[in-house]
């Protein structure tokens, strides 16, 4: 999340949209963080939807106290981890298109850096595949 507000003690809520090469990529999984606090009476608010063709909304909302999330979370933490599936084997861009988060008493949050990291892993090769099946 990157907290560099000194008004700010915490994220409370966030609402992402990633955009992407839908012939490049699919959306594989979506993995929410476990800073956002998780009252077991009135569980977080989160979920994942489908814009169309390439393009995707990731959201979470807190209902933890604000001093609770305060606690919890350290000046720059993970909110969500999405998994992308490459399709076509080449290179295309996903990023953030829209992004808003709000802090522990719901107003929106100014001067917070947003952004990610992309990390591509290989396939394994064929051969490895059939080494693997001959193994089991």
């Amino acid at each position: 999340s990157g907290l560099s507000d000194p008004g700010v003690a915490s994220i409370g809520g966030f609402d992402v949209d990633l955009g992407f090469d839908p012939a490049s990529y699919s959306l594989g999984a979506v993995t929410f963080g476990t800073l956002m606090g998780d009252d077991p009476v009135l569980p977080n608010d989160q979920g994942v939807m489908d814009l169309g063709p390439g393009a995707v909304n990731v959201f979470e909302l807190s209902y933890a106290p604000d001093a609770e999330l305060a606690a919890l979370q350290p000046a720059s933490f993970t909110l969500f981890t999405a998994v992308f599936t490459s399709i076509n084997g080449g290179i295309a861009d996903i990023r953030v298109t829209a992004a808003e988060l709000t802090d522990g008493t719901g107003s929106l949050v100014r001067n917070v850096a947003v952004g990610g990291t992309l990390q591509t892993v290989p396939e394994p090769a064929s051969a490895s595949l059939l080494a693997l099946a001959l193994l089991g």
